[in-house]
């Protein structure tokens, strides 16, 4: 195709391909966003002291007669029943690991194997025992590996 400019001399322009025009490259992958919060029930979150009330909970593991809440924020213990908690904590993805455990689901970051104990890991790097009960269905669900 052959264009004349009056002014000037004359310019030819390529022709256009055929071919379509390749596709934008796709748009870069977005940061991992942060951790979902994992809602703490109030009836939970009111026992423990100020500081730890705003953490993410990881985890519940009884100590006699209370429970240690851990949080990304720390631990405490509270005067609870494991039962109750497991009530209070039925709305949160989470399970009952091994009788004196609870583990958010957000929080198991893998698991691991000593001699026939199985454990979970946490995000913090703590790990909680599984008991042989569960570990069939922990499996099935994804937590642990086959």
């Amino acid at each position: 195709m052959t264009i004349i400019n009056v002014t000037t001399a004359p310019v030819v322009l390529p022709a256009l391909p055929d071919a379509p025009p390749e596709p934008l490259p796709a748009p870069a992958a977005e940061p991992a966003a942060a951790p979902a919060p994992i809602t703490m029930p109030a009836a939970l979150a009111d026992r423990l002291p100020p500081r730890l009330r705003a953490g993410r909970l990881l985890a519940l593991s009884a100590e006699d007669h209370y429970l240690r809440v851990h949080t990304d924020l720390g631990d405490d213990l509270v005067l609870m029943r494991m039962a109750d908690a497991a009530v209070l904590l039925a709305d949160v993805p989470g399970a009952r690991v091994h009788r004196s455990w609870w583990v958010a689901r957000a929080a198991a970051t893998g698991s691991r194997r000593d001699g026939d104990r199985l454990f979970l890991t946490l995000e913090t790097g703590l790990s909680a025992p599984v008991s042989r009960a569960e570990s069939a269905r922990l499996t099935a669900a994804g937590w642990l590996q086959a």
